[in-house]
């Protein structure tokens, strides 16, 4: 596909196949209003393509991200044709494929033709539908108190409701200024000024309200034969009632003649969500995102291929993990010539802090053919690898390095280091031991329960974990050893050969210390001392810190810029709002700190610097 930047002259063509897709006459999302897509057209570098005549392909990118709209197809199988047409694209670029805004109609027909995708439900852009009859009389008990919240500001008899012309730019301008210092989301801006540019030409409108010569709320809207929307509002709550009073006049002034407003989404922001539902919405625009969760036996062969020449494991490792460890959905990849050079995996696993659980994605099998090393193609997994993951709403991702410093440049910073000492075998004679069956299951669990409790981070393992890791020692003829002293469970390890693996004993005190020729490995597990063990990345701050336990003993806020020079989708300056431990984020520009992702990572994983508690880490797994 052929893209070009989508602009205003378009619009004739763009509305011409909007209006020959049956899937989008009665589609009620913005994402496919030609005016939305033109006030978004730079920030989001907005592009188009066309499918042999029959289908308007829409693709953007949202700092850093990739994605693509729903295309605007004459038939359903056109539609799902375009579909694979995109993900082929997305695979030939090496980037990820996801497409955004999509409705119940087009995934009930996705679902029925057979392809495989994981298709989310997004609520967080979900977007409200109101009666616009509603929204014009404020009638009813439910509206009681908007309507005494709308009359107390009309009291005011100086304030002027007014259409917005080119001359109130320096007001609206000093309204966004005054407004960010409370609650900006910033990257809003630009949307908004090349919107105020091109009112008449893309049919919009904008009204503002000013008092005493300053704007203190503005609305910018389009509507089409269906329905309102309004793209913009914002206002200074110095007035009271002024929210009320701008949605008023404004849904009188523009929205009398149709049925619907559609007032957007409220992007998961709490108190946002709490203003929305307010207004008593009639009904929801459905939003899901698509992404590929699929691969071609070709492309499953390259993988195994790549493996073998990387890792040196036997036979019955690969095939556990090609039979047990390998989803399709979870493979992140980079093409040459249409063949896989470069590849990592994803295995899910959850992180307990305190008593928040994370989904916690391992990286592994991160591995590029010995003909392409060196030439920068892990990098590019890695970002790609980080871009699915925060289009999949997880906050972190962890890894077990092989060398600490080949992932540092890429915002991974070591929480758990290891001190390795080495051991006779025999000397453990001096505890019971017994070869763990399946049977033992819920005595490994104790065990492991026991030592975790102290613990404010650890992996928190379910029983299918632990079949997973009875199927996984099994596949390289290892063993899971159950160490008892005076008939009391104390302890296990996994038993590879004479190497120990993963050693968990409840009292590190009773470990022989002697050092002997043919020694089994025992690496002591800590936060600050030896070789890296385990890395995290944080994907998604904002993610991570609203889910983080913070103490009930803060209330602060902080207006945090958090660089990520590797990833531009976490690159986020943010105030951050704990009140008794509970958070609020928001976006801002005018920070106070500026700190990297990895001196993040460090507060909260290692150092457990204010807000952050301080951490007591231990994590065995690797893979």
């Amino acid at each position: 596909m052929r893209f070009k930047t989508l602009k205003i002259s378009d619009q004739e063509l763009y509305e011409t196949f909007k209006a020959s897709c049956p899937l989008c006459q009665d589609y009620l999302g913005s994402e496919l209003n030609f005016q939305n897509l033109m006030t978004w057209k730079v920030t989001d570098q907005i592009e188009y393509a066309i499918i042999d005549e029959k289908t308007m392909v829409i693709k953007g990118k949202n700092r850093g991200i990739p994605y693509f709209f729903a295309p605007m197809a004459k038939t359903s199988s056109d539609f799902i044709e375009a579909i694979q047409i995109m993900e082929k694209c997305a695979v030939e670029h090496n980037v990820p494929f996801l497409i955004k805004g999509l409705s119940e109609e087009m995934v009930d027909l996705i679902l029925k033709s057979g392809l495989k995708y994981r298709m989310d439900e997004e609520r967080d852009y979900a977007e409200y539908l109101y009666s616009s009859e509603s929204l014009r009389t404020l009638t009813g008990k439910k509206y009681n108190k908007k309507r005494n919240l709308l009359n107390q500001f009309m009291k005011n008899d100086n304030y002027i409701y007014k259409s917005y012309e080119k001359s109130d730019e320096p007001l609206i301008k000093d309204l966004l200024y005054r407004w960010e210092s409370k609650k900006s989301h910033a990257f809003e801006h630009k949307a908004i000024f090349d919107a105020l540019e091109n009112l008449k030409v893309l049919n919009l409108f904008c009204d503002l309200i000013v008092i005493d010569g300053v704007a203190h709320a503005f609305s910018i809207g389009t509507k089409s034969n269906k329905m309102g929307l309004v793209l913009f509002e914002k206002a200074d709550t110095t007035y009271t009632g002024i929210y009320q009073a701008m949605n008023y006049l404004f849904a009188n002034k523009h929205f009398y003649d149709v049925e619907l407003v559609n007032r957007q989404e409220d992007l998961g922001i709490l108190e946002l969500r709490k203003a929305k539902m307010s207004y008593h919405p009639i009904g929801f625009v459905k939003k899901y995102s698509l992404m590929r969760n699929h691969l071609t036996m070709d492309e499953v062969k390259e993988l195994k291929d790549l493996y073998q020449e990387a890792f040196n494991d036997s036979e019955g490792y690969l095939n556990y993990f090609f039979s047990q460890k390998y989803r399709a959905e979870n493979v992140i990849f980079i093409k040459e010539s249409k063949k896989i050079v470069s590849a990592l995996h994803l295995v899910k696993k959850s992180l307990k802090i305190d008593d928040i659980t994370y989904p916690l994605p391992f990286v592994v099998a991160a591995a590029t053919l010995k003909s392409h090393q060196n030439q920068g193609y892990m990098k590019r997994v890695l970002k790609q690898s980080l871009t699915e993951l925060y289009n999949r709403k997880y906050p972190l991702c962890a890894l077990a390095p092989f060398d600490e410093s080949f992932y540092q440049p890429f915002g991974f910073e070591t929480i758990i280091r290891t001190n390795q000492i080495t051991i006779p075998l025999d000397t453990l004679n001096s505890f019971q031991k017994r070869n763990a069956t399946r049977e033992d299951i819920d005595t490994l669990i104790n065990i492991y329960s026991s030592y975790t409790k102290d613990k404010t981070i650890y992996i928190d393992r379910k029983i299918s974990d632990w079949e997973a890791l009875f199927n996984e020692v099994s596949s390289d003829d290892g063993l899971i050893v159950i160490l008892s002293k005076n008939n009391e469970d104390i302890g296990y390890y996994t038993l590879f050969k004479e190497n120990i693996e993963e050693f968990c004993l409840l009292d590190n005190s009773t470990l022989p210390n002697e050092i002997e020729f043919n020694q089994g490995l025992i690496e002591q597990i800590n936060q600050t001392e030896g070789v890296s063990r385990l890395m995290i990345r944080i994907v998604d701050t904002k993610r991570f810190l609203e889910r983080y336990p913070f103490s009930e003993n803060i209330t602060d806020k902080f207006r945090i810029r958090i660089q990520d020079d590797f990833f531009e989708g976490n690159d986020v300056t943010i105030e951050l709002s704990i009140n008794q431990g509970n958070v609020s984020i928001r976006d801002i520009e005018v920070y106070d700190t500026l700190i990297s992702v990895t001196e993040l990572t460090r507060w909260a994983f290692i150092l457990g610097k204010y807000p952050f508690t301080l951490p007591n880490a231990a994590i065995f797994d690797r893979y």
